[in-house]
């Protein structure tokens, strides 16, 4: 069973059907589900800018036949967080306003961006200006900038010149500033992963013309010359290595192994062709014989030792040492850290299964809030957890949320003679952010492309949420119920099923 030996598989069961306390912090959510439209599926990327909290949101749902004006993703706004706050800034009924990227003819912000862009992947300011990255597989990612009000595209769609758009540059996860300009990847499937730098000015007046949009250049080889192994990148992260003695800024990039179509291949088991995710860094250098291209140097390969590592989902740095989580369907994700930017260390290597963290494929999100290093994990068995520790240590995680924010299941996941077993409805915890002092978080739920997928239809029942830390803490306890008497053979489809179904109970909440 690889890491997860009988033993723990059966301590996990017994936990899950027996009942749990344990003290968490209470949360409360503070948007509608999906804002409205359960067709928005994750809350892919939160940022703050200009005293509002944003969310960016993955839509898959295209209209037949489709509609530039409301298929794609949404963007969501809220001066407070709060209830009742949020304002749709860009989406079928977006307030604000984007200029055309070829003609600059003034717009209403709808869906998509006009464009067929499915998600907001990843979102940072730079120079007083909201920037995003998006997933869009029909014309290439793309980034658009916001100054609050208006909208404007900053790139040519999956970069390059004018004249040559590569499509095959599909999303943007990582987007960030470093050395005085902003860089973006590019996933690319076909070519290899690419990191672009942008070049050209950056006031609001001067982006977005069919000149500067061109303004990118590549600064790695593509896959950083392993295209096979490296597909995608999966978080860019500034990191200081202050043991190193020297103040020196690095750029790290975390990769992926794992393309859309290995991605289904681990969904039905085979994890044969992976090699294991790597991370490579720069300290901004231009290698003369390669200009503009940067030099790179790959600090850790093969996946941590594990190849089933098949990318680096998350990062953060956290009392003077660099995070990084995994995904991993094989084995459960993993943590590992750095304090010299070389030599890691694991954190877990069980997706917190010493803890109960069973079911854990990715380490999903990572944040900082009130000394306190926060982990959102993705779970489709028990539902997204949100883990906690003060010092980053092995084993001194705690969770700090109730599975799936609230412990809600009304899928219905699996029918055994009549007994209806419901999946949870919030798989995972998809982006973080602090904002007026406490921290945010939004969801993954079942997304309508997951249900073209696997042929359900359960999307209709769930949509992405956004929750709050009310930094108060509650003690919540799981309850068993009855499980009716089975067959044997039924007893033996249940244990086989319980990857996807845990927890057969219901969620009591008392004051500590």
């Amino acid at each position: 069973m690889n890491k997860i030996n009988s033993a723990l598989l059966a301590l996990a069961l017994i936990s899950m059907l027996c009942g749990t306390a344990s003290a968490v912090y209470e949360w409360e959510q503070v948007n509608e589900e999906g804002f409205g439209d359960l067709t928005n599926d994750y809350a892919w990327a939160m940022h703050e800018y200009n005293n509002y909290l944003y969310v960016g949101t993955l839509n898959t749902n295209f209209s037949h036949p489709p509609s530039a004006l409301n298929d794609g993703l949404e963007i969501w706004r809220s001066p407070s967080g709060d209830p009742g706050t949020w304002e749709q800034v860009l989406g079928p009924s977006g307030t604000q306003l984007l200029a055309h990227p070829i003609t600059g003819d003034i717009l209403p912000a709808r869906a998509g961006f006009y464009t067929g862009c499915l998600g907001a992947r990843g979102m940072e300011v730079y120079k007083n200006l909201l920037w995003v990255g998006t997933s869009n597989p029909f014309f290439g990612c793309q980034i658009w900038v916001t100054n609050g009000t208006h909208w404007k595209r900053a790139n040519n769609p999956g970069f390059g010149g004018y004249l040559n758009w590569n499509a095959n540059n599909t999303a943007t996860r990582g987007i960030i500033a470093f050395n005085g300009t902003i860089y973006a990847e590019a996933q690319n499937t076909k070519e290899g992963a690419g990191v672009w730098k942008y070049t050209g000015p950056t006031d609001f007046d001067s982006i977005g013309t069919l000149v500067n949009q061109s303004k990118w250049v590549p600064v790695n080889m593509p896959g950083f010359g392993e295209p096979a192994t490296n597909v995608g990148i999966g978080e860019l992260i500034r990191f200081d290595p202050l043991t190193d003695g020297e103040n020196i800024e690095y750029l790290y990039a975390g990769t992926w192994n794992i393309s859309d179509t290995q991605l289904a291949q681990m969904l039905l088991g085979d994890v044969s062709y992976l090699v294991g995710c790597q991370v490579w860094r720069t300290n901004g250098t231009v290698d003369p014989s390669e200009s503009p291209r940067l030099i790179w140097e790959k600090v850790m390969d093969g996946g941590f030792g594990d190849p089933q590592n098949g990318g680096i989902t998350s990062s953060t740095v956290f009392d003077n040492a660099l995070y990084m989580g995994t995904g991993n369907l094989a084995d459960q994700a993993e943590v590992w850290r750095t304090t010299d930017g070389i030599d890691w260390e694991p954190v877990t290597t069980t997706g917190f299964l010493e803890s109960g963290g069973f079911g854990t494929v990715y380490m999903w999100r990572m944040v900082v809030y009130k000394d306190r290093l926060v982990v959102g994990t993705f779970n489709p068995t028990l539902g997204g957890q949100v883990w906690g520790s003060t010092s980053g240590h092995p084993h001194t995680f705690e969770q700090v949320n109730v599975n799936g924010m609230n412990g809600e299941r009304k899928l219905p996941a699996f029918n055994f003679g009549g007994f209806t077993i419901y999946g949870i409805d919030q798989y995972g915890i998809r982006s973080f952010a602090v904002f007026n002092d406490s921290l945010y978080l939004g969801t993954a739920s079942w997304g309508d492309w997951v249900d073209r997928y696997a042929g359900t239809n359960y999307s209709k029942y769930v949509g992405c949420e956004v929750w709050r830390c009310k930094d108060t803490q509650v003690v919540y306890t799981v309850e068993p119920t009855p499980v009716p008497a089975l067959t044997p053979i039924g007893m033996l489809a249940l244990i086989g099923a319980v990857g996807l179904i845990l927890i057969l109970g219901t969620i009591r909440r008392r004051e500590d």
